[in-house]
Parts: structure tokens; sequence; C-alpha cells
């Protein structure tokens, strides 16, 4: 991965522009993206107006190629497959950030994102059960039925974000709020806390609260049945199981220490508990004595040193 950032201060430094690149490469996966973000001090530097446009194009070239949406995994099969694929991704944002008083700051930014083309996750199928049992049933050429999922070639997406940062008694409490809505059916609020208590010599300790709560896609189904299938594939609709676009609550809990090192630059140590839930839907027969989707327990651990 290679990200670079310039920043240019414009006519008597009240405005000044921040121009961004990135390229990111993997073994499937090639990303090139640029950025530009205009910002405007007025009202005697107490208000900042932003706005920025990135735009990012993807390469994806799936091991084996990209699977032909809806079709069935097969053990060879490269009718199945595709050619590697493509998507474009432009993002606006627009902001104000504002003084309310001496211990007090409020921002507030609208987002919208469009992306268009390839949207499918190349290695997540979706499982064809048997409509009384829950037993997935025999495909033609596996022991199961499943499925390669298929997206919609388009989605829009915008988000509300709000933060207020204030000043307490030496302290520095931090409060933050998005909603993020699409038309793929998905919405998700995120509230995110953070408390700063200002020890003495450099040192301070950072507690951290960050839920996230978001609903499912129109066409997210942990499994399907067999008329289901026939009918999606029948009509050529969307179709996923990938949790990641399923009912899910995820909540973090954290503690940041800082401090000067001898030499006096700064340092820190994070470390974090994350706890994921996911909710399943459709679920049949057998399948409700099974845990389709397990809690996600991670522990995250990080030292930054800056100088």
């Amino acid at each position: 991965n290679f990200t670079a950032m310039y920043e240019t201060p414009l006519e008597e430094r009240m405005d000044k522009v921040i121009w961004g690149a990135n390229v990111s490469s993997e073994h499937d996966f090639i990303s090139l993206g640029g950025s530009g973000t205009f910002m405007r001090d007025i009202n005697q530097r107490n208000t900042t107006l932003s706005a920025g446009f990135s735009f990012e194009l993807d390469t994806i070239k799936p091991v084996g190629g990209s699977p032909i949406a809806l079709n069935q995994m097969q053990v060879a099969g490269p009718s199945t497959r595709g050619g590697d694929e493509s998507r474009s991704i432009v993002e606006m944002l627009l902001g104000v950030t504002q003084v309310i008083d001496r211990n007090t700051l409020m921002q507030f930014n609208y987002g919208l994102a469009v992306s268009n083309g390839y949207h499918n996750d190349p290695y997540k199928i979706v499982s064809v059960v048997d409509e009384t049992t829950g037993v997935v049933v025999p495909g033609e050429s596996l022991a199961g039925k499943y499925l390669y999922e298929s997206r919609p070639d388009a989605r829009t997406k915008h988000s509300v974000f709000s933060k207020v940062k204030r000043f307490v008694g030496g302290d520095v409490a931090d409060i933050s709020y998005r909603y993020m809505w699409d038309d793929w059916g998905i919405a998700s609020s995120t509230v995110d806390m953070h408390y700063r208590f200002n020890l003495s010599r450099g040192w301070y300790l950072e507690p951290h609260v960050r839920y996230y709560s978001q609903q499912a896609a129109d066409f997210y189904n942990t499994s399907i049945t067999t008329t289901q299938a026939d009918a999606i594939v029948a009509a050529g609709d969307n179709l996923t199981a990938d949790y990641r676009l399923g009912e899910m609550n995820a909540t973090t809990l954290g503690l940041k220490l800082g401090f000067l090192t001898p030499g006096g630059n700064k340092s820190s140590v994070r470390i974090e508990y994350y706890k994921q839930t996911s909710t399943a839907n459709n679920v049949i027969g057998s399948q409700s004595s099974l845990d389709l989707l397990p809690d996600v327990d991670a522990v995250i651990m990080q030292f930054n040193y800056s100088f």
C-alpha cells in the first residue's frame, strides 16, 4: 500500500487545499485513487468550511476468474467463470467545523458516495437448503448446492456525521455520531466516545467506547430454500449471505495510555476488546439448533511512537 498527501495554503492562508493519492495492491485486487479537499476559514477563523472529492478505480482479479452470479458452485467448470472485473467509486464530502466557545468545538459533515461496476465478493456463496429440514440439498457436482452471490452493479450511500469536542476541567471529552443509509436497504448508526484524562508531565489516560448497529440489505439471506433459489435465478434477482451485509451489532471497549519518552517524543499503548454479534434470518428446520453466525471476539493491542 502507498499513500501520499500534500497540503498547500492559498491566499492569505485563510484557505488551503489537501491533495491525496493512494495505491493498494494484492494478488487479486488493485486499487488506484485520488482526492482533493478544499478548506476555508471564516468568521475570524471560528468557522471552517470544507468540501472534498475523491475518485477510486478498482480492478478485481479473483483466483480462477470471476464467478458468474447465481451459478452453482462446481467441482470444476470454466463455464461458471468470467474474466477480471472493475469498479469505480466517486465520493463527495461537505463539512463545517464551528468554535462554540473557548472550550467547545462542533463538527458536521454530509457524505455522498456513488459506485458502479462489480460489487460481488467472488469468494462468497449462498447455501440452498431443503424447505422442511433445513439441510443443504445435493448439487450438480458437489455434495451440496451453493450459488454464487449476486449484488447490484450500482450503489449510492449517504451519511451524516456530527461531533462535539469539549475541554472539561483539564480533560478532553469527545463524542461523535454517524448515520449511514444506502439504496441496498442498509442503514447503520455509530456512536463513538473518548474521554482523555490529562495527567502530569505529558501522560494521559483515554477510555474509549464505540457502538455500531446495522440493519440487513434487502437481498440478504443466511440461506435459501430450493423454491426461493429457483425464483431468484429465474428472475435474476440479487442475493447474498455475506454477514457483513446482514443485521449486526458491534461493541468496542478500549483504553489508551499516552506518555512522553525521556527524549520528549510522544508514545502511546492502546488495548481494545471488540465483540460483534450477527443475526441470522430465514432459519429453517435443523438450522435452529445451529450457531449459524458465531460471535466475533477480538483483542487489539497497538503501540505508537512519533518523533
